[in-house]
């Protein structure tokens, strides 16, 4: 009898701490450990306590009410098994030590042909978390949420995508991240339709290349979109938005080459479009609206086309930082659309003279960024109005082929332009026949 009370003793012990995650699981876990590779798990509408690995090619279909809750020491699922789908649940409670060898996320996906669909993501370090071998992920129709800390930089990413590629990431909602979707060394990834608000960077893109982004929206975040050291990229149909603050940003583009930024919309941003170190990149379609600056373009940006872009009542439309840069801002035969005073006799929507656009704040900027605080200030544009009559060192943008807006009817200077003509015509027939 002893001997039988000391075996239950034994038995009765907490799992020793070299034991796998598998047999360390909650509930979940024992349903993916007794489940056939192929199969499909469908789960009630309550909680599901502890973290699980899922290591075999099944589905995990939850419902309403359906939550995975961690326990806050790792990631609360972690996919290590290829073809694996989860859907339709919200997953909480990650680790969140950043001391750990692997930063911890709501879901980390090692392995490929992975979806995620209509997630719900809170309460975790990072929200989702693919790396190494996780290629060809879908994910799409989740839902990501901060930690609600007083800094970001103390949380992790929205998703976090590393050293794998050919992913979708397709409508889905991320707030109050550190980032809303961090790229490294990830390419062929198509990017459409998500909506990112309140975090750093809404988009933060580092030696990716052969990538497309689509009808997303970045709105209300430091900075929208960060692209860094990357190549061949579409970014079109895009909305860059309320992204503002002393460096604020709709579009970064840095030490990247052959961009093609196409049918945006940059809308009331402190920087709409900022270019530094960017060659052979094509900015085209695109609308620039009560932004401080339409385009910071660094004299170090070579190369690039600007044509058929709208600029709206933006404090600057333009600056050039650093001097004289080597970039064309028309192509065969069409430029921009200025929203500038100019003549078009022919009416063919082409401005009958070249545009010369100069601004004074390239020089301030390159001199001192806190310029940014008083870009909406009125003494700036007194600045700019000085500098334009007075100084003759300042960048100049040539756009040979202006652009004009055309209505339907003739702009209002056309009518007394008329009216002038008809009398100057009269004159000089009075003059003919006395």
């Amino acid at each position: 009898m002893k001997r039988m009370a000391a075996l239950l003793t034994l038995l009765s012990l907490p799992l020793a701490s070299g034991q796998t995650a598998s047999t360390q699981g909650g509930e979940l876990q024992r349903l993916v450990d007794s489940a056939a590779p192929g199969s499909t798990i469908r789960l009630e509408g309550r909680a599901y306590n502890g973290n699980t690995v899922i290591n075999k090619s099944i589905s995990i279909v939850g419902q309403a009410g359906t939550v995975l809750q961690g326990d806050h020491t790792s990631n609360v699922v972690r996919i290590v098994a290829p073809k694996v789908s989860l859907s339709t649940m919200t997953i909480r409670g990650s680790g969140k030590d950043r001391n750990t060898s692997e930063e911890q996320a709501g879901v980390r996906v090692i392995a490929p042909e992975v979806t995620l669909k209509n997630l719900v993501l809170a309460d975790n370090f990072h929200g989702i978390h693919l790396n190494g071998e996780a290629g060809s992920a879908t994910i799409e129709g989740c839902t990501i949420t901060g930690l609600n800390v007083a800094s970001q930089g103390a949380q992790g990413n929205g998703i976090t995508i590393i050293r794998s590629g050919n992913h979708k990431l397709l409508n889905n909602t991320i707030s109050g991240t550190r980032d809303g979707m961090f790229f490294e060394y990830s390419s062929n990834d198509e990017i459409r339709g998500n909506r990112i608000t309140h975090v750093r960077y809404g988009l933060h893109y580092m030696y990716s290349d052969d990538n497309v982004f689509t009808h997303n929206s970045f709105s209300g975040n430091m900075g929208g979109a960060a692209i860094m050291h990357s190549e061949r990229l579409t970014l079109e149909n895009n909305e860059f938005s309320f992204n503002q603050g002393s460096r604020s940003f709709g579009l970064i583009l840095q030490g990247s080459r052959n961009i093609h930024v196409k049918n945006n919309a940059f809308h009331l941003n402190q920087r709409g479009l900022y270019i530094e170190q960017t060659v052979q990149s094509r900015i085209e379609d695109n609308t620039f609206f009560r932004n401080g600056v339409g385009i910071e373009l660094w004299s170090n940006s070579n190369s690039q086309v600007f044509t058929r872009n709208n600029f709206d009542r933006n404090n600057a439309d333009a600056v050039i930082v650093g001097g004289e840069s080597n970039n064309q801002w028309f192509e065969n035969g069409v430029g921009n659309y200025w929203n500038q005073p100019a003549l078009d006799l022919d009416q063919n929507g082409i401005a009958d003279a070249p545009l010369k656009y100069q601004s004074a704040l390239g020089r301030l900027i390159e001199q001192n960024e806190l310029a940014y605080l008083f870009i909406s200030s009125p003494a700036m544009t007194i600045y700019e109005k000085t500098n334009q009559l007075f100084a003759h060192d300042l960048a100049v943008i040539t756009d040979n082929y202006p652009l004009l807006h055309r209505t339907g009817r003739p702009p209002l200077w056309t009518v007394p332009l008329a009216l002038l003509l008809a009398t100057a015509g009269g004159i000089y027939a009075l003059r003919r026949n006395p």
